[in-house]
């Protein structure tokens, strides 16, 4: 099923697949903004919608939402009430959240805000921290630009892992250097990178160009919200749901000090490493992905 719904003034994109008396799950892409939810129910969508009911949407403003006028709001609170919005929509009591990267920061932030809402959380990879994920990233930079011999650029990746810069600076900065590395920063993403992977999909999808710009007027809007770059990780002991912790081995975004802290401050919290994937397991390693996500779900560990 697929239908535009609206919640709270926007038009939201949503897709709905698998069995109607199925535990319910929504999927919460990242980005911000990206690929919307397409890539995702490109590799998940029959995989997950066998044994849950998959929810997934544009967030408002993404690619085929509706666009987002200059009068609009799109701040972290208006991504967390729209899910709240939409399990009301489709009349669950409960429901669980699976969250990719920075839709694992949404997801988080909605199960702090609407602990009753929330079944179960699955982090997929997910930003928890803008500051110690740009830091994390940096890091990475710096490898793969020591790879290509840019001694100057792998520099001043690592002195802006030192300087002494807000979450916000130290994140926009860090986009800002690893785009330098072109066609190579793909390399921080997947595990095996795919040349020309996201021209291809865009290609393949059918889906008008407009659609795809429009985009960033929700990265442009976002971004600018505050409270995008204060650190969730205060939050995790207050959750009251059991949450899975899914990493790709070589993921980039999810370091060590994020992951710990999900397993040490949330009660009945557990990690699962997908070995030969990077930041999308979802996609290179589809089927596991699906499997984990499942057993867990529908508790069969």
């Amino acid at each position: 099923m697929i239908e535009t719904i609206q919640i709270r003034g926007k038009g939201l994109y949503v897709e709905v697949s698998g069995p109607e008396d199925a535990p319910p799950l929504l999927f919460l892409h990242g980005g911000p903004g990206g690929s919307g939810c397409y890539e995702f129910l490109e590799a998940q969508r029959e995989r997950l919608s066998k044994s849950v009911r998959l929810l997934a949407f544009d967030q408002r403003g993404v690619l085929r939402s509706e666009a987002l006028t200059e009068a609009d709001s799109c701040t972290l609170e208006d991504l967390v009430e729209d899910c709240e919005g939409l399990r009301n929509h489709f009349g669950y009591e409960r429901w669980s959240v699976l969250g990719h990267s920075f839709g694992g920061f949404v997801a988080t932030a909605y199960a702090h805000q609407h602990p009753t809402s929330v079944e179960k959380l699955v982090l997929d990879c997910p930003a928890l921290d803008f500051n110690l994920s740009a830091i994390y990233m940096l890091e990475k930079s710096a490898v793969e630009f020591e790879k290509l011999g840019d001694g100057e650029r792998a520099a001043q990746a690592r002195a802006l892992v030192a300087a002494d810069l807000s979450a916000q600076e130290r994140f926009n900065q860090m986009v800002t250097l690893s785009l330098e590395l072109k066609e190579h920063r793909d390399n921080l993403y997947w595990y095996r990178p795919v040349p020309g992977y996201f021209g291809k999909m865009i290609d393949e999808s059918g889906i008008a160009e407009e659609n795809w710009k429009r985009t960033s007027a929700h990265v442009e809007k976002i971004t600018a919200d505050p409270r995008l770059f204060e650190s969730l990780l205060p939050l995790l002991p207050d959750l009251r749901c059991p949450v899975l912790l899914v990493r790709g081995e070589s993921d980039s975004i999810t370091c060590d000090v994020q992951a710990g802290a999900v397993l040490r401050d949330v009660q009945g919290s557990e990690q699962i490493i997908i070995e030969q994937a990077g930041h999308v397991p979802a996609v290179e390693q589809a089927d596991r992905f699906a499997e984990v996500v499942t057993k867990f779900l529908l508790n069969l560990y």
